[in-house]
This record gives structure tokens, sequence and C-alpha cells, in this order.
């Protein structure tokens, strides 16, 4: 690192040692990156993996709150799996529901990540009043999780006033999503395995083990 004098008294501007030690600091996205690694890495259990990954989601950025929900493909709709600050009446309205119609059904189609300006601009939460009972939630931002270009769900997440999502929380929370996705993609790929050891591969029922 240089040291930055100003000319003709030889007094330091910077020091060059506290320079190396900011220069050598991870950026805090990739701090936060890392804890999502470590909390959805280090677990086969699918259910742990939707925990972890659901309350390192919202305190990696002390967001108000978050909603994981699994695709399932064969008909076509999105259940909640996991959830972290969430009311009552927005879980059982968004317990299980269609993809086609849905208001960030581009999300699951082609995997985009969507930010709304408020809970307000979306009408499901107008008619279940969120506005009105979560005032302190800002913008609202939709992230595809994804594993090898497959939609695996969605995590829906809310800012905390006065705090709003920007550009940065964008590309931070698609990488978030990318990585819970192939955590999701790995637990899976486990539970089939522990099914196949305990099951007949031409029967399936259950074997002596």
């Amino acid at each position: 690192a240089a040291f930055l004098r100003i000319s003709g008294d030889g007094k330091m501007e910077a020091d060059a040692a506290q320079r190396s030690r900011e220069l050598a600091a991870p950026l805090p996205e990739l701090q936060t990156i890392q804890k999502m690694i470590d909390a959805v890495g280090g677990t086969l259990d699918l259910s742990q993996v939707l925990r972890e990954a659901a309350r390192t989601a919202v305190e990696s950025l002390d967001a108000a709150a978050t909603g994981i929900f699994l695709y399932d493909a064969d008909s076509d709709t999105l259940v909640l799996a996991e959830e972290k600050g969430l009311p009552v009446n927005l879980k059982t309205r968004f317990r299980r529901f269609p993809v086609k119609g849905f208001h960030n059904e581009q999300v699951v189609r082609a995997a985009r990540v969507r930010l709304h300006g408020s809970p307000a601009d979306i009408p499901e939460f107008v008619d279940l009043r969120i506005p009105q009972q979560q005032p302190d939630w800002g913008n609202y931002l939709c992230v595809p999780l994804t594993a090898k270009k497959q939609v695996l769900g969605i995590m829906g997440i809310f800012s905390r006033r006065p705090r709003i999502f920007n550009d940065r929380d964008l590309t931070l929370y698609r990488a978030l999503g990318e990585q819970i996705g192939l955590a999701i993609s790995n637990a899976r790929a486990h539970e089939v395995l522990q099914l196949l050891a305990i099951t007949d591969g031409l029967t399936g029922v259950f074997n002596r083990r």
C-alpha cells in the first residue's frame, strides 16, 4: 500500500498499515454470501437447510421478514416451506397457490429477480391489509432459488424501514438464492439416496436394511 503525504511538510495523510487492513477485509456482500454458505452447507436435511436459509436471509441485511416457497412443477404451484417474521394471515393466504396469475410469476418462469416498491403495490397484500398491519415494512423483493439452471423455488423478502433494497441488494440476494437453490438440490439428492438405500430398486418395497 502507498503512503500519501502532503508535499513539503512530511505529514502522512494515510497510514499504510491501516490501509492494508482495510483492503484485505472482505466486502460486506462477500461476508454475507459466506454466512449463507456456512448456514446451508453444513447439513443435508432439507428442513434445516430451509430454516437456516430463512434466518440468515433476514439477519444478513436486517430485513423485516421472509418466506421461502418450493416449486412443485407437476402441479405448477408454490408451497410455503419456511418463513421468518410473516404474519399468520399472510402465511395462510400463501400456504399453497398456483404460479399462473401469481404477481411474481416471471420470477418462476424466467428466474428473474423482481423488486416491488411497497407491499401496497401488490393487490393481495392490500386485501390482507399488510401495509396497515406492518407499517415498518419497506419494499418487497422476490428472488428465484436456482440450481443447474432450474428454479426450485422462490424467496420473498421484505425490507425494514427506513432501509430499502438497492441494486447491490438485488445482486446479493440473487447470489444468496443460488446458494440456497444449490443446498436444496443437494438435500433432495441426499433424500433420494437414502430412499434407494432402504428400498428395493425394482419393487420399491423396503429391504431388510
